[in-house]
């Protein structure tokens, strides 16, 4: 992780709490990390999305679908 903060030119800390899920991935992470491997800084922050979807999932869908009726069109 450090190695990779070092190539990213950003705080280590930003690394490792990405990986350990205190901290989302930003635009500029995204820019960082698609120039360094070579993708586009929209691979990141979908896959920042699809985390953050999956993690609402499973702490509210339960609670969500109870709660929130469909609407039907008349």
């Amino acid at each position: 992780m450090n190695r990779l903060a070092q190539e990213l030119r950003v705080p280590a800390n930003r690394v490792s709490a990405i990986v350990a899920g205190q901290r989302g991935i930003s635009g500029e992470t995204a820019l960082r990390l698609g120039r360094y491997f070579d993708t586009t800084p929209d691979y990141w922050i979908n896959l920042q999305a699809r985390y953050d979807l999956e993690t609402a999932r499973d702490a509210w869908e339960s609670r969500i679908t109870s709660e929130v009726k469909p609407h039907r069109a008349a």
